[in-house]
């Protein structure tokens, strides 16, 4: 702190686009003696300057948020579009199993859920007491390769083979029928920089006779390999994993599938002794290049990328598309590019969030990370 009101942040380098933004923006500083004098560390009682205050929060069933009638920003010309307070009161219900949502809305228990599952949108889609929108998650899933020296996966050849051998399409099919998509990159629009152009190039579409050529040059025979595939203990992660098992069966790689809670998922995912294969999700940042960052950064991860592959010329390629001055459609192109030859990660699918209002709200709004501001909605 350098005054009352002012604080000076201390960075290694100068940041690229958005950087300054996501400083100020999502580094909260709270008043320490506000902060020393709650009884529960602004649990049930925290203080903000937002629009809304928390009235009621019930642990592990619902948060209840009012409209402030002392907002210190009277001029509303001069807020920022997610400061708008234009529901009185909103209450978020805690609803763990998603087909309870589609409950909840049917008997007007809920008025918006951004968790209905695909397999219900239709008992919405077409009814008039209803509205569906469709948003694609910032998540993009990715298979990640061991890179650890003298792994197979150092095969570039290895890598694209495994790539080609997945029919990412059937997986969507298969984990998410009627919300999700097939991955055309790592990132997706939702990200500013993202290129239209790669919905259009070939990234890896199903090939099982080039899998098969592939694995080939790169010196395995069948019924060579056997790898443990690391994932979440989530279903829906569960289902891509044996997609995954019976595609790479194809080529007669046997794959165990280990699937654990995210508490020992974590720590085993930095284990290049825990798996040959990982199913994990990147996005962070607003910006393409941020996803990644996320997997790649070799200034993250002690030199290499999260998954130990030592790439120096990835590591420029990504520090130009994220450089402030260096940061167009071109670079970025490059960048991409690269990472899609190289194949250290391969992305599969983004799901599609459907939210489902009651017909009431005639606009449901998002923010970058795809959470409903009930303030912001638009209401008949």
């Amino acid at each position: 702190a350098t005054g009352d009101y002012t604080v000076e942040f201390v960075t290694k380098e100068v940041p690229g686009p958005g950087g300054i933004e996501k400083i100020v923006t999502e580094c909260p500083i709270v008043s320490q003696v506000a902060y020393e004098a709650s009884d529960d560390d602004f649990a049930t009682m925290p203080v903000t300057p937002a629009a809304y205050v928390l009235t009621e929060y019930v642990p592990g069933s619902s948060l209840t948020f009012e409209r402030r009638a002392d907002y210190w920003q009277t001029d509303p010309s001069l807020s920022p579009v997610v400061a708008q307070a234009n529901v009185q009161k909103a209450v978020f219900q805690i609803i763990t199993e998603p087909a309870q949502h589609t409950v909840a809305l049917q008997t007007g228990s809920a008025d918006v859920s951004t968790s209905i599952p695909g397999s219900d949108i239709d008992l919405f889609e077409g009814n008039p007491d209803y509205n569906v929108f469709k948003r694609l998650d910032n998540l993009t899933h990715v298979l990640a390769f061991n890179g650890s020296e003298g792994h197979p996966f150092t095969s570039q050849e290895l890598r694209q083979a495994v790539a080609y051998a997945i029919d990412t399409t059937a997986m969507c099919a298969a984990v998410s029928p009627g919300a999700c998509r097939p991955a055309t990159a790592i990132g997706n629009a939702n990200f500013e920089g993202y290129l239209e152009k790669w919905d259009d190039e070939p990234y890896y579409d199903y090939d099982l006779d080039k899998a098969k050529e592939l694995m080939a040059a790169a010196g395995y025979e069948p019924g060579e390999l056997t790898f443990t595939l690391l994932a979440q203990n989530d279903p829906r992660v569960g289902l891509a994993a044996q997609v995954i098992q019976a595609a790479l069966a194809e080529l007669e790689i046997t794959v165990e599938i280990v699937q654990v809670e995210p508490p020992v998922f974590n720590p085993e995912k930095s284990d290049p002794t825990k798996w040959d294969l990982l199913l994990d999700a990147t996005a962070g940042g607003d910006f393409i290049f941020s996803p990644w960052q996320l997997v790649f950064d070799q200034k993250r991860y002690d030199g290499t990328t999260s998954n130990w592959f030592k790439d120096d010329e990835l590591q420029e390629f990504m520090d130009t598309a994220a450089n402030e001055d260096t940061f167009t459609p071109e670079n970025v192109d490059a960048a991409w590019q690269y990472i899609k030859e190289t194949v250290y990660d391969y992305g599969l699918y983004s799901f599609v969030n459907n939210t489902v209002s009651v017909s009431g709200i005639t606009k449901v709004f998002h923010d970058h990370r795809g959470f409903v501001l009930p303030g912001v909605c638009e209401y008949a």
